[in-house]
């Protein structure tokens, strides 16, 4: 018996209706399925729920499989059969005429038993199974519940399964980067195991089911919603319904040809709506109305097609408080509550979190470009405004994350003043519940890929992925961050042979026509680049493209992070052989945390590495601090280019926010949560009030005049009076030019002040000199950027130099120097002071402010502040910055504290200046 099925069942708030089947779980493999699970030897135990991977590794079955080279290790775990026992009683629960057995996440393929009956066998990832099992429940004993787990390559060799897993033969329904992906990963990775809640509710045969409330108009005091919810009845099996004819055929579509009336029962069932300000507590609305239900059997509709009934109503909302995203308002809240009664008699409740908002883009104000164009410049209640967005993959490569993995990201991502974070389809659809609870909360709107990515899908079963799409857009539907749905990532939608598009396309329309539909990305206006340039190039290539849907360059993780998954020998063994087949011989836990595409290809990708360092000759320390400066650089320029292009371009949603682990590829944070430096560049350049310089050019020749355009961005929507300065400085951190003027700035989106010039010294010979635009409110900084183009005699000779110019060339690799490290390291030195206040302690939470101060003569940079010890994660409100002489910052910091401790190690420095370290206590 199949499970499938496209109906969620909601989570009930009270205690009689909810029961979590979370915690402690026996599980056991085997070679082969077995149609007898009960007598297997649950020989182990682990805490679900959790990927299968952490479940062997919680057991003590292999190491951890991040560390090292330890992922080879686990090769094995998809070629195996995986069943899961859970044994619970009822106490306290009575059966009410329905109870719901509901997987929230579990596969790819499975089987369930429930007190020795197998219930039937299910597939996909994304919701399901979901089952009415009161009849085999035992209320007064022990009730046993077994699940076998396969995953989506069971039984297919991994030779054919790395041939067909991105293309179109592929059969099963999982975004290929989850299982066994050697294209962007190592190929060692499988997403199975019962990664998400398991829990049963409990109600009455009449109940409520899939509620779903709207904003339809928003006024100058009031908001008008429409609430529609579902009524089961108990001559209705609501798993079983059939919303349409997939498989084929065309009774569906006839089903009134014999008549439709609203022929009524004697049942009338009373149904009340509450909304409650979430934050205050106070209710703003209750009412309650009647409705009396149909007589199915007499209304006429073909009884194959029989589907509960419908409760709607509109809901007027009076000085409605909205969400808004961060940066543009508050993100306020309500609870709705929906009550279902009977003669008096409370039935079912249903509860869910809810905001008042419109999301309603417009196309943006540059030209029309082809026939197929979206609409891409955000509006919102009203408000228009450039989009700061972010992409997202998993927390974890075999979703093995928990809800205060979720609360840190997003806090992360609330920092950097992210405000959409769109779900990537190829690798993470659709999120966990904590997911959308905080962006919620944090006021972080979301773009929800489906799975369709990269490829074809003529050989999908389009009624498994029917019900796949709808059991999550049920669940997710609700939450007022969620306001855009994509079909997936990097599809054809156009093609014959992805069909399935459609039915994405389908089930979205009727089922949330609410939110925007973005057919697939990129297109309609939309570039992913990924060109290898240098990072000039976008303020010369894009100027009239209406969004980066996609766009970033490679860093390494922090060097603390690689320090906890290496062993002590290799995290301190020099690197001689980088980019050499000898490197995976003499580092191969390194190189097999070099995964995106292949460790030697994309190596190639970031040449920027060796204009700060002798790649021949380097320490892994030393790669992660150059590579985040180098991709910092490429941020920020790719950023501030865009936002100085609103209205024409609508905004940027850079790649990727967080790796599902610790590997060298594009990222803003690594895969233990500790942001690295690009977090840095691209939070700067988010920021409301922010002054930046639209330099064309990052290499130039000795005697070039460099063209010093200055822009200020201000979305704080208010005049200000500021004071901004322009300087450069020469290859040893000497100021050899400064101007400082006053700036009544308007609220106007953009200042553009008067463009300075700046000659290039002879003496400049293939040296790094650096520039800086800054922005203070009398002494306190406001908002900077620091830039640091070369001067090469390269440049000199006027061939190279004009097809350089011509074209997006690729980034110079400097083999033989300049070194901008070495070089800083041999400038002027300045001395730092450091001092840490306000400290508290909030559970997992360590905050307090670190001041840095620069008490020398020279300015100290990049400046890096460092809580270094294991099992410590953190975010502050600025790193790797600029510090001029004289001056101070009183860094604001948050520190994840997963490991409890009560003293810290605090390390700052720069690169013209020597480390200093501070034990913070508690």
């Amino acid at each position: 018996m199949t499970l499938q099925q496209p109906y969620y069942i909601e989570p009930r708030p009270g205690k009689a209706n909810h029961l979590s089947l979370d915690g402690a779980w026996d599980f056991c493999f085997t070679d082969e399925a077995d149609e007898n699970p009960a007598v297997l030897p649950f020989a182990y135990t682990d805490v679900l729920p959790s990927g299968t991977y952490f479940n062997v590794h919680h057991a003590g079955i292999l190491p951890h499989p991040y560390f090292g080279d330890n992922s080879h290790q686990y090769r094995w775990i998809d070629r195996k059969v995986w069943y899961y026992r859970r044994r619970f009683t009822l106490n306290g629960y009575a059966p009410l005429g329905k109870a719901f057995l509901c997987f929230d996440g579990m596969g790819y393929y499975s089987r369930v038993w429930l007190n020795g009956v197998l219930l039937g066998e299910h597939e996909g990832l994304f919701g399901g199974p979901i089952v009415e099992v009161e009849k085999h429940l035992d209320f007064a004993g022990e009730n046993e519940l077994i699940v076998e787990i396969k995953s989506a390559n069971y039984g297919i060799s991994d030779e054919d399964w790395k041939r067909i897993y991105r293309s179109p033969a592929k059969k099963q329904l999982v975004p290929w980067n989850m299982v066994k992906d050697s294209h962007t990963s190592n190929g060692d990775f499988t997403t199975m195991g019962i990664y998400r809640s398991i829990r049963m509710e409990f109600v009455p045969a009449l109940h409520l089911s899939r509620p779903y409330l709207v904003t339809d108009e928003i006024g100058e005091d009031l908001a008008k919603l429409h609430l529609t919810v579902e009524i089961a009845t108990p001559d209705i099996d609501e798993l079983a319904m059939q919303g349409a004819d997939i498989g084929g055929g065309n009774a569906y579509v006839y089903g009134y040809v014999d008549g439709i009336n609203a022929v009524l029962t004697d049942v009338t069932v009373d149904v009340t709506v509450e909304l409650f300000d979430k934050a205050a507590g106070e209710c703003v609305f209750t009412d309650t109305m009647s409705k009396t239900l149909y007589d199915y059997d007499k209304i006429g509709i073909n009884k194959k097609y029989h589907e509960c009934h419908f409760f709607e109503r509109d809901i007027t909302v009076k000085n409605p408080k909205l969400w808004y995203p961060q940066g543009l308002g508050n993100p306020d809240l309500y609870t709705a509550r929906i009550t279902l009664g009977l003669d008096g008699e409370t039935l079912d409740t249903q509860e869910f979190t809810f905001g008042i908002r419109q999301y309603r883009p417009e196309y943006t104000a540059g030209e029309r470009m082809r026939t197929r164009w979206g609409r891409y410049l955000s509006v919102i209640n009203g408000k228009r405004f450039f989009l700061k967005g972010m992409n997202w993959t998993p927390l974890d490569q075999v979703l093995n994350s928990n809800e205060g993995d979720y609360r840190w990201a997003l806090e992360l991502a609330k920092n950097e003043g992210v405000q959409m974070i769109r779900v990537w389809g190829a690798g993470n659809a659709p999120e966990h519940d904590d997911f959308y609870r905080f962006c919620d909360e944090f006021g972080i709107m979301v773009w929800q890929d489906s799975f369709i990515s990269n490829h074809d899908s003529p050989n999908w079963d389009h009624e498994l992925f029917s019900a796949q799409q709808c059991m999550y857009l049920y669940r997710l539907r609700n939450h007022p961050s969620l306001v855009i749905h994509c079909s997936g990532n990097e599809n054809n939608p156009y093609s014959k042979n992805n069909t399935s598009v459609w039915i994405w396309e389908r089930e979205c329309q009727d089922l949330d026509p609410e939110k925007e539909r973005i057919r697939t990305t990129p297109d309609k206006g939309i570039a992913h680049v990924y060109r290898g340039f240098e990072p000039s190039w976008y303020r010369k290539m894009y100027t009239a493209l209406p969004l980066i849907g996609e766009a970033g360059t490679h860093t390494f993780p922090n060097a603390k992070t690689f320090r906890q998954l290496l062993t002590a020998e290799e995290f301190a063994k020099p690197i001689t052989t980088f980019g050499t087949n000898a490197m995976a011989v003499e580092h191969p836990g390194l190189v097999n945390h070099i995964t995106e595409n292949d460790a030697w290809g994309m190596l190639k990708k970031i040449p920027a590495l060796s204009h700060f360092c002798n790649m021949h000759d380097t320490t892994v320390t030393e790669l992660c601090e150059i590579s985040g400066m180098s991709s910092y650089e490429y941020y920020q320029f790719m950023v501030q280019s865009m936002r100085e292009q609103y209205p024409i371009t609508g905004g940027i949603l850079p790649w990727v926010f967080k790796r599902p682990w610790a590997t060298v590829a594009v990222q803003m944070v690594d895969g233990l949560g500790d942001p690295v430096a690009p977090y840095y560049a691209v939070k700067n350049a988010y920021a409301p009030i922010e002054i930046h310089l639209a330099l064309r050019e990052i290499v130039y020749a000795p005697g070039d005049t460099v063209e010093l355009d200055t822009r200020i961005i201000n979305e704080s929507g208010e005049a200000k009076n500021l004071t901004a300065k322009l300087e450069v400085l020469d290859p040893q951190l000497v100021t050899v030019y400064e101007k400082s003027q006053e700036i009544s700035l308007t609220a106007n989106y953009q200042t553009v002040l008067p463009a300075e010039r700046f000659t290039i010294p002879e003496n400049y010979i293939d040296r790094f000199f650096f520039l800086r635009a800054s922005l203070y409110d009398g002494e306190t900084i406001v908002s900077q950027s620091v830039y640091w183009p070369s001067s090469l005699t390269s440049m000199l000779d006027e061939a190279y130099r004009a097809e350089r110019r011509a074209d997006s060339n690729t980034v110079i690799s400097f083999e033989n120097g300049p070194w901008m490290k070495y070089q800083l390291a041999a400038a002027k030195q300045a001395a730092l002071d450091i001092s840490v206040t306000g400290l508290t302690f909030d559970g997992e939470r360590v905050r307090g402010f670190v001041e840095v101060k620069n008490t020398s003569g020279a300015p100290a940079f990049p400046v890096h502040i460092c809580f270094d010890d294991d099992g410590v994660t953190q975010y502050l409100d600025d790193d790797w910055f600029f510090l001029p002489s004289g001056e101070s910052r009183c860094i604001a910091f948050t520190l994840r504290n997963e490991s409890g401790r009560e003293a810290f190690r605090l390390i700052v420095g720069a690169w013209n200046a020597a480390k200093i370290e501070m034990i913070i206590e508690r």
